[in-house]
């Protein structure tokens, strides 16, 4: 059982650099998201986004940049290095590329319920907060998406050795997937962003979907 880690508030974990967190007059704040604007996920934003808006009579505003507009996970981590983005809602696979210690939280199997996810996180994250302000980041808020389910497309998966000479991928910047199946053995998983995973399904180039339900 497989808990995924994810962006913002109650559905994803959202981190902004440190220094730009700040309500200044008229400020704008950018973030990045691999969210449809009309996803679910799109509509807490725009939400929070309003709501933001109202309360500072204008004077903070979020600007987001849906549907992976400023890349993958990895390009919006180096956005946010470099300052063309505040910040950014991001899975476990983005933020390790900050502090790779964060993965623990993601590794197949460990946590059997959420009750115990939820303990390990809670203890790690005053770990957590100050690994990533030291390198810039801040973390604003943490949630899931729920639990990763192998989905597949012509066949049945029972064993892993039914996973031998299928069309499978991993996330660019995703540690975790590609030792999975090389454990597997006979599995040659492709490297593809979160918008080439669509593409690769009507072309038949993947049949192999790990993913939260929502998230699929």
């Amino acid at each position: 059982m497989l808990r995924k880690l994810t962006m913002l508030l109650a559905a994803i974990t959202v981190v902004m650099a440190a220094q730009s967190a700040r309500a200044d007059d008229g400020i704008t704040l950018k973030i990045g998201t691999l969210a449809p604007a009309e996803s679910p996920w799109g509509q807490v934003f725009k939400i929070w986004s309003k709501g933001l808006n109202e309360r500072t009579n204008g004077a903070l505003q979020l600007q987001f940049f849906w549907n992976g507009q400023q890349g993958d996970e990895g390009a919006m981590v180096g956005k946010i290095r470099t300052g063309q983005l505040d910040g950014a809602a991001m899975t476990a696979t983005g933020l390790s590329m900050i502090y790779k210690d964060v993965l623990a939280l993601e590794l197949p199997g460990l946590f059997r319920d959420w009750a115990k996810l939820d303990r390990a996180r809670d203890a790690m994250k005053p770990a957590f907060d100050v690994a990533f302000e030291k390198v810039g980041f801040k973390i604003l808020g943490w949630g899931d998406v729920g639990m990763a389910h192998m989905m597949t497309r012509g066949f049945e998966v029972r064993t892993p050795a039914d996973l031998k000479h299928k069309n499978c991928f991993y996330i660019a910047g995703d540690p975790i997937q590609s030792v999975l199946y090389q454990v597997v053995g006979d599995v040659s998983p492709k490297q593809v962003s979160v918008p080439e995973i669509l593409t690769g399904l009507t072309a038949g180039t993947i049949n192999v979907v790990t993913a939260p339900a929502l998230a699929a």
